[in-house]
């Protein structure tokens, strides 16, 4: 073979793994969503959003309640290094419950506040990958709604 044609077939088997490396990109990204819808429970949050809203003074809540949303959140911030870091797919994230973790946010701010402002300056990115995702999905959401119907957007 000449060089040109083993540098072709070198480059069309760079692109393969590439492609199949996005493809398990966004599978894995499925996968540990459900893992983290499970592991955290809707029954479990529904239960928490029962008993507080935007304006609870969460210093004033039950430790055991506490206890609960930090579980919550704890394990939405792990996946959101996850895919900050590019580990997970934000395009997959986004489309599939990039609402529900708008809201997520929204529902909690508040405990994240109260939770910055009680530690030390020290530790006060409590949450700053989640708050983060959030972010940057608020920010892919408005950057589309504005280039709807061009083609070649998604």
């Amino acid at each position: 073979k000449s060089v040109l044609a083993q540098e072709k077939s070198v480059l069309a088997q760079e692109k393969a793994m590439d492609k199949d490396h996005e493809r398990r990109k966004k599978q894995a990204t499925f996968e540990a969503m459900q893992v983290i819808r499970s592991n955290t429970s809707d029954q479990l949050e529904r239960s928490i959003r029962k008993q507080v809203n935007d304006h609870t003074n969460w210093a004033k809540v039950p430790e055991q309640l506490r206890s609960e949303t930090r579980e919550v959140l704890s394990g939405f911030e792990r996946f959101a290094v996850a895919v900050n870091t590019g580990v997970y797919d934000i395009e997959i994230v986004d489309r599939t419950m990039g609402s529900y973790l708008m809201k997520l946010w929204q529902s909690y701010d508040e405990y994240v506040a109260y939770v910055r402002k009680k530690v030390p300056d020290a530790n006060k990115k409590y949450y700053c990958d989640l708050e983060e995702l959030v972010k940057n999905i608020e920010k892919r959401r408005a950057n589309q709604s504005h280039m709807s119907g061009v083609i070649g957007t998604n």
